[in-house]
């Protein structure tokens, strides 16, 4: 589905919503000669304004062929929709500035109707960025989402080999009991 398609799949109400496939930009790519209608922007607003989307999975980043910034925004945006219930968010590592647990704590922050909230994190080349305010944002905004039931982290990464010190799941792990909702 390119990125025309997908803006009307959600303009068009759906209630779940899988993006895994390369999104495709008018800014970037041309289709048969013709630049495709669609632009970056035209889809972070058909996100915003879905009153019926309840579930979303997306894949990290570099598979959805956005850069990192667009990545956040499309988080960002995804925790202000309003009657989200289930949230799947894949990310890689990226480049130094790259935030993506302050994004998460940040949507998780929005999205006051969210029950189930899975993170897939994945390395691909070079380390994870160093998030460690992030990470604690994102280890708050657990506590304190008290609607949230059902939480998942499922970790590619070889924390053990390559991680700094300051960016290791023990603050999640040690934050959990703190959240009875949880399961």
């Amino acid at each position: 589905m390119d990125s025309r398609e997908l803006v009307g799949h959600i303009r068009s109400g759906p209630a779940e919503l899988d993006v895994w496939s390369p999104l495709r930009f008018r800014r970037r790519t041309r289709l048969n000669g013709s630049f495709n209608p669609c632009d970056f922007d035209v889809l972070l607003q058909a996100l915003q304004w879905s009153e019926t989307i309840q579930d979303i999975r997306c894949g990290r980043q570099q598979t959805l062929g956005i850069t990192e910034e667009e990545w956040a925004f499309r988080v960002e945006v995804t925790g202000r929709i309003r009657g989200i219930k289930n949230l799947t968010f894949s990310c890689s590592a990226g480049s130094r500035e790259f935030c993506p647990f302050q994004t998460v704590a940040d949507a998780l922050n929005n999205a006051r109707s969210l029950r189930k909230l899975e993170i897939n994190l994945r390395e691909r080349g070079g380390n994870f960025p160093e998030d460690s305010s992030g990470l604690t944002a994102f280890t708050n905004a657990l506590r304190e989402h008290t609607v949230l039931r059902e939480f998942t982290w499922v970790d590619y990464f070889p924390w053990l080999q390559a991680a700094p010190v300051d960016l290791s799941p023990d603050l999640i792990l040690r934050s959990l009991p703190a959240c009875p909702q949880l399961r």
